[in-house]
């Protein structure tokens, strides 16, 4: 049974408002760094970040399977 179009509409602006405001979010921490080097050296850490809470969601996922 597929959704109503209206409904999917409404899903997709929500997840890409979500994006949107996550990214906008680390965006403002990057340019609060005081320089291009520290700015580059957090977008590290965000990166490590994310992987580490993507490995722990894929390890989530494998348990629940």
């Amino acid at each position: 049974m597929s959704e109503d179009p209206e409904r999917l509409y409404v899903k997709r602006a929500a997840e890409k408002a979500l994006h949107v405001m996550v990214l906008d979010s680390i965006r403002h921490d990057l340019e609060q760094q005081p320089s291009g080097s520290s700015a580059q050296a957090k977008a590290r850490i965000w990166c490590a970040h994310v992987l580490a809470i993507a490995d722990d969601v894929a390890d989530a996922k494998r348990r629940a399977a």
